[in-house]
């Protein structure tokens, strides 16, 4: 059985049936008196989190899954013992070695957010990003292929959390004038401090130490709103990463992003002035809770002189994130051809001034 992501149900390759989620879950339960999930979406529903102690239950006792270890970045990608056979790694596009290991239920994830974007649609975002980026290498755009994008399921933490935080802004008052003489600028300088305590629900922080943390926020947010209890069945023609990131640097990442949104939000509280700046600020976090998820991503793993590009589409919303080569060669012709037509502009210009002078 494979997971179509266009027709949201699974599909069996030999005769073309179709079955949605409830029909597979009748067939091949996750738990053995089928009453899990529904205890865990009424908690969800009541708590607006899922404790760490539901995940052991995710599963019935273990589960049967291939690990997929490249041999070049270390990355291990975790699949369905059934659907992956072979694979490149997400990452770096190494081919994988496969092996058969036994997971624990403790080792899964509670919940996860299903693939919505197709592979087509993933290279159909690429392929438009690609139309605005004149100077990429054509030879680096040929080998771009919608075959090798991955779908991979990336391991987040999703955080609730309560701030306590206060600010110091500097904040600014400017009056110009003239008189016949001189322009004068006259600066009011102020003092504003701001102090506040805010919750903070589903905060995410990936939990991989192959991905860059800015890089997998810029294709944030998911939307929460579609998140779903976890079965291997979504993994059927997918891969998803186990988690790598210990548990101090994701605490740390979860600081910075609580930081700078609390500090945001208390200085949005001060107006009235024509500029305002954050002087000093301190901020404590507490009550942090945590639940390990899958959010979905598309990733295509490209080198161009012996220098690795890896790009990112939001397996839900389709949002892009990633960098292209850039062709000295054609740069250099394209800053000629400008300087040229700059050059000519003003002969010409010049040559009309003197003719009619």
């Amino acid at each position: 059985m494979r997971f179509d992501i266009a027709a949201k149900s699974f599909i069996c390759e030999h005769c073309n049936s179709r079955y949605s989620l409830e029909e597979m879950n009748k067939a091949f339960p996750d738990d053995e008196d089928g009453s899990l999930w529904k205890s865990v979406v009424e908690n969800a529903a009541q708590t607006g989190s899922v404790e760490q102690r539901w995940v052991s239950q995710s599963e019935t006792k273990e589960a049967q899954v291939k690990i997929h270890i490249c041999p070049a970045c270390a990355a291990e990608l975790l699949t369905d013992s059934e659907t992956q056979a072979s694979g490149t790694c997400a990452y770096c596009g190494n081919p994988v070695t496969i092996s058969d290991r036994l997971l624990s239920a403790d080792n899964l994830p509670s919940r996860l957010i299903p693939f919505k974007i197709t592979r087509e649609q993933a290279f159909g975002i690429f392929h438009e990003k690609t139309k605005r980026k004149p100077l990429m290498p054509s030879e680096f755009k040929a080998k771009c292929k919608p075959g090798l994008f991955n779908s991979v399921y990336v391991p987040f933490m999703l955080y609730d959390a309560g701030c306590s935080a206060n600010i110091t802004a500097r904040c600014e008052n400017i009056t110009t004038w003239s008189d016949s003489d001189y322009d004068y600028t006259k600066t009011d300088t102020y003092e504003a401090r701001r102090s506040g305590s805010m919750d903070f629900s589903g905060v995410p922080v990936d939990a991989s130490d192959k991905i860059d943390d800015e890089g997998m926020q810029a294709v944030e947010p998911f939307d929460l709103n579609e998140i779903t209890p976890f079965s291997l069945k979504y993994l059927s023609g997918h891969m998803a990463e186990a988690p790598t990131t210990k548990d101090e640097a994701l605490t740390d990442t979860l600081n910075g992003r609580l930081k700078s949104a609390s500090e945001r939000s208390l200085l949005d509280t001060v107006w009235g002035y024509d500029r305002v700046s954050l002087s000093d600020s301190s901020v404590a976090v507490n009550s942090v809770t945590s639940e390990y998820v899958m959010f979905p991503v598309w990733t295509l793993s490209a080198k161009y002189k012996q220098r690795d590009y890896i790009y990112s589409v939001n397996g839900q919303t389709g949002k892009f994130e990633g960098k292209f080569p850039v062709d000295l060669k054609s740069a250099g012709l394209l800053f000629l051809k400008i300087a040229l037509a700059v050059f000519g502009a003003v002969f010409i210009g010049l040559e009309v001034f003197l003719w009619l002078s």
